[in-house]
């Protein structure tokens, strides 16, 4: 019983920190103009259009990425 007390206490009390801070941004972004907002508004849109399943594989599996340049380093 620990576990899903501790679980879904976690899951509420990060639900509502997130509830806030999203609604304080989204209120920022429509009310005021400042440099970086097509930027800012590009990051939160990011994972709407990027599913993390294709950014997960992109990062693993590109020559260049983090992942495959310690592998090589090591062979």
């Amino acid at each position: 019983m620990s576990g899903y007390y501790v679980s879904i206490s976690t899951a509420l009390i990060a639900s509502l920190v997130n509830a806030v801070m999203g609604l304080i941004l989204a209120w920022v972004l429509v009310r005021y103009e400042f440099p970086g907002k097509g930027f800012l508004d590009g990051i939160i849109e990011l994972p709407f259009v990027l599913p993390t399943a294709v950014a997960g594989i992109s990062l693993t599996h590109n020559r260049n990425s983090l992942c495959c340049s310690f592998s090589s380093a090591r062979s």
